[in-house]
């Protein structure tokens, strides 16, 4: 199914999700992460259609799908357990907040 736009946060998460094709921007490589979806390797060139076929099946039956599953899964729970309160991205966003506090009484 091809749309214009759709809820990615929520369409990543649906169990029937097996992979996403994407241009491996930031947001989108975040977000298949902690969802458990294996993202494609970033390249800088125009992959044609054949190769997409290939890479799909690839990615959704066979021993690789099951493995790459398996290491997205990881990553969707470092994701998790990064988020959580005494996590690393809790910590590293409470570290920033404090130093902007600071400065501001500083400057105040």
């Amino acid at each position: 199914m091809v749309v214009q736009w759709s809820p990615q946060a929520q369409v990543l998460t649906h169990q029937v999700v097996s992979c996403f094709v994407t241009h491996c921007g930031w947001k989108s490589t975040m977000e298949a992460l902690s969802s458990g979806v294996p993202p494609g390797d970033a390249e800088h060139r125009v992959i044609g259609r054949e190769e997409v076929v290939e890479y799909l099946r690839e990615a959704t039956s066979g021993v690789k799908a099951a493995e790459m599953k398996k290491n997205a899964m990881k990553w969707k729970e470092a994701a998790a357990v990064a988020v959580t309160e005494g996590g690393t991205s809790d910590c590293n966003i409470q570290e920033f907040l404090d130093e902007v506090r600071l400065i501001a009484r500083k400057s105040s």
